[in-house]
């Protein structure tokens, strides 16, 4: 979203081993050379652990068929055997008004909007001065450092690819980006009683 070289020192000063994102389940942001060796060397050890792998297999298909293991299962794991010190990178810089972002579609606090195409809410992300911002459920601004777009299509990254040039102010809100049109809502047959 912008240059993130200027959140380098305060993070170093902190002095954890790595920052993490995702609801605070994988490495993201700095992370240093010996976090990454021992996470590394970590997720080795646990492909090369027959039994550790049959009980991933057995509850993947048992208990959850749609799971697998992951960078951030890995992660977790690696964490919990370690000393690794972490810090969650949207906590450093939030009282800035400065958020690095876990997830569009979770609401950490952030006002949530409805955006038909990715079918479920999201934070009400605008553009403003070129950046990207969101009001907290409290109304206080925030400006997103970055951003993840798991689950959503492929249109809310267009919308991140330049800032929209427009009078309509809505279409600087990334969930009216996101809205059926009417021809799309004709085509697919959609009544907004499909949508909620």
């Amino acid at each position: 979203m912008h240059d993130l070289t200027r959140y380098t020192q305060p993070i170093l000063a902190e002095g954890v081993g790595c920052t993490t994102l995702c609801n605070d389940s994988c490495p993201s942001g700095l992370i240093k050379s010996t976090a990454l060796i021992g996470y590394t060397k970590s997720m080795i050890n646990d492909y090369r652990d027959k039994s550790f792998l049959l009980n991933q297999q057995k509850e993947f298909d048992e208990i959850s068929p749609s799971y697998a293991f992951t960078e951030m299962r890995a992660f977790l794991r690696f964490r919990q055997a370690s000393e690794l010190r972490t810090r969650s990178l949207s906590s450093f810089f939030s009282d800035q008004g400065i958020w690095f972002d876990d997830c569009i579609c979770q609401s950490h606090g952030f006002s949530m909007a409805w955006a038909d195409k990715a079918r479920r809410k999201i934070k009400d992300l605008y553009w403003k001065n070129l950046e990207v911002c969101a009001l907290s459920e409290d109304k206080l601004e925030f400006r997103f450092a970055t951003l993840n777009c798991s689950w959503l299509p492929i249109d809310a990254f267009e919308w991140l690819e330049s800032p929209l040039q427009t009078d309509k102010k809505a279409l600087n809100y990334l969930s009216s980006y996101l809205k059926f049109s009417i021809r799309e809502r004709i085509n697919f047959g959609i009544t907004k009683g499909h949508l909620e």
